[in-house]
This record gives C-alpha cells, structure tokens and sequence, in this order.
C-alpha cells in the first residue's frame, strides 16, 4: 500500500525535478540567444518579444508537468484539456481589450509605422519622440510647448496600442530620412 504512495511521490519528485531542469536549460538557450545573436540584430523586435516568449514557454513548460502529474493521479487527461480550453476562453473574453492591445502593439513592431526616437504627429495633434513601444502601450515624450526639440519634454503621453493603430501616425523622422536618402 505504501508502495504506491512511495511510487507517486517518486513520479512527482523526477517530474518536477526534470521540469527544473528543463527550464534551466530553455532559459539558458534564451540567454544566449539574447546575448549572442538578439544583440546584433538590427532591429529590437526580438529584445522587445523574448521576454513574451520566454514567459509563455515557461507558463506552456508548467502547464505541461502540472498535466502529468495529474494525469498520474488518475484525473482524465481529456477532461484536464477541455477544462483548460474553456477556462482560456473565459478569460479571453474578459482580457479582451489587453489582448487588442498586444496583437496592436506585435502589428506596430513588425510594420514599424515609428521606432523609438522618432518625431511623431498623432491624430489628436500632439507631437513628440516615441521613447517606448511596449506590448500593450507606447509612450510619447511631448517637448514643452510642443516645440521640436528633444530637451525640455512637458510630459510623457501614454497611449495604448489599439488607439495608435486605429488613426493616423505623421511620422516626421522617416520623411526626413527619405529627403536625406533623395539628396
């Protein structure tokens, strides 16, 4: 009777052990992907996206021990998918808008409408330098009275993803360098 209590403590104990393993070994993989070949990139879409990607890989890694261990214990594996499925549905209805906003801000780092430093002009008429593009926000330095200059910002104007996508960006750093390129 022990002998099955021992069995599945052992089961949980190399199942967490080989779980621990494994995320060491995946976050180390990332690292040095950072490290090596992210920082020589070009663009800063993979610095902006690793930490996404890491967190998701490690929450999927979780996920899948926590199933196991579960599915040893005798719980249907079928009805565990089925419950994660709906549960996900949920609360992706109730995170709808922070989800519009990521899919928002992964459409701004791939079509690069601005990047940082840019002097922008957005719908509302405010302008000012792109400091941050996150994955839910960007964040707009506004100069003092809405001069163009880069020294003497007013205030940071934080506008999420979804609002920046719907309108119209005048971007006034890519329309300087095309004069530059022409020239």
């Amino acid at each position: 009777m022990y002998e099955i209590y021992l069995h599945k403590i052992l089961f949980v104990a190399l199942v967490m052990f080989s779980t621990l393993m494994g995320l060491r070994v995946l976050n180390k993989v990332l690292d040095v992907y950072s490290e090596k070949i992210a920082s020589k990139t070009k663009t800063t879409l993979d610095d902006e996206l690793l930490p996404l990607i890491r967190r998701l890989l490690n929450m999927g890694v979780w996920v899948a021990s926590g199933i196991t261990i579960l599915s040893n214990f005798g719980f249907s594996v079928l009805q565990i998918y089925a419950g994660l499925g709906v549960s996900s549905m949920i609360t992706a209805m109730c995170i709808k808008e922070s989800i519009m906003n990521i899919i928002a801000g992964i459409t701004i780092m791939f079509d690069r409408p601005f990047r940082m430093g840019d002097r922008i002009k957005l719908h509302t008429g405010d302008k000012g330098y792109v400091h941050k593009i996150g994955l839910r926000r960007t964040q707009i330095c506004i100069p003092d009275d809405n001069q163009d200059s880069s020294k003497g910002f007013k205030s940071i104007l934080v506008i999420p993803n979804k609002d920046i996508s719907k309108y119209k960006i005048y971007n006034y750093t890519f329309a300087e360098e095309l004069e530059n390129e022409e020239a």
